[in-house]
């Protein structure tokens, strides 16, 4: 995701869902990440608390979490790394 794209989701999320909590995560091959924290920055410079960073460096093991090179993960790597997001978005929504 490019810092324009994401500052324009950013924007029609914000109008329709005023209250909601955004979460940007890192590509699992690392892609657009300075792209995306600029992005996030940006909304949170504009007084948008509600928007959050997620680094998933280390969250998945290449080749063995990975079914190929684009970072898709296999079935067990969808597990994985949802255990890892979902404290990382229950600390944020006080879950």
């Amino acid at each position: 995701m490019t810092a324009l794209s994401m500052r324009l989701v950013g924007r029609d999320i914000r109008a329709k869902y005023p209250n909601a909590v955004l979460f940007a995560m890192q590509t699992l091959k690392k892609r657009y990440v300075s792209e995306t924290k600029a992005a996030v920055s940006a909304r949170n410079n504009s007084g948008d608390s509600r928007v959050h960073y997620v680094d998933t460096t280390g969250w998945l093991t290449d080749g063995a979490d990975h079914e190929d090179d684009n970072g898709r993960p296999r079935e067990a790597g969808h597990s994985k790394f949802a255990s890892r997001l979902t404290p990382v978005i229950a600390a944020r929504i006080g879950d």
